[in-house]
C-alpha cells in the first residue's frame, strides 16, 4: 500500500483531461472543455471520489459548466441522486442541467453557465 493517503485518491482517466478536449453527451451532442475552475472531494472520507468543474462550450457555441466525477463507481450514488434531483428542478434561481455523459468511465453533468462568480 502506498505511503500516506495516496491510496485515497481516485483514479484519473488515462487520457489526460485538457483544454479543448471534446466530450460526447448521451444525447449525441458534444461539449468542448475549457479550463478547470473548481474541485471538491466527497465530504465522507470513505467515499473515494471527487469532482471537478470545467468551463466549456456546447455544440451551439454557448458557454456551459461541466461537473466531472472521478472515482466512479464509488460516486455512483451521488451522481445518480444529483442527476435525478437536478433534472427535476425548474426555478429561475436554480442552475439547470442541460445534459450528461461519460468519459472513460467518469460520468459528467452539463449545467447552464451562470455568469458572475461562484455559488
Amino acid at each position: 500500500m502506498p505511503s500516506g493517503f495516496d491510496w485515497l485518491v481516485p483514479p484519473i482517466p488515462s487520457v489526460s483531461i485538457h483544454d479543448g478536449l471534446v466530450l460526447h453527451m448521451a444525447s449525441g451532442d458534444t461539449i468542448t472543455l475549457g479550463l478547470i475552475f473548481g474541485e471538491d472531494r466527497s465530504p465522507f472520507p470513505m467515499d473515494h471520489f471527487f469532482f471537478r468543474w470545467y468551463d466549456a462550450t456546447n455544440a451551439h457555441g454557448q458557454r456551459v459548466t461541466v461537473k466531472l466525477y472521478y472515482g466512479y463507481p464509488a460516486c455512483e450514488h451521488v451522481f445518480q441522486k444529483e442527476r435525478e434531483v437536478a433534472t427535476q428542478l425548474a426555478h429561475p434561481g436554480v442552475v439547470r442541467v442541460t445534459g450528461e455523459g461519460s468519459f472513460e468511465g467518469c460520468p459528467f453533468l452539463v449545467y447552464e453557465h451562470m455568469a458572475g462568480g461562484t455559488l
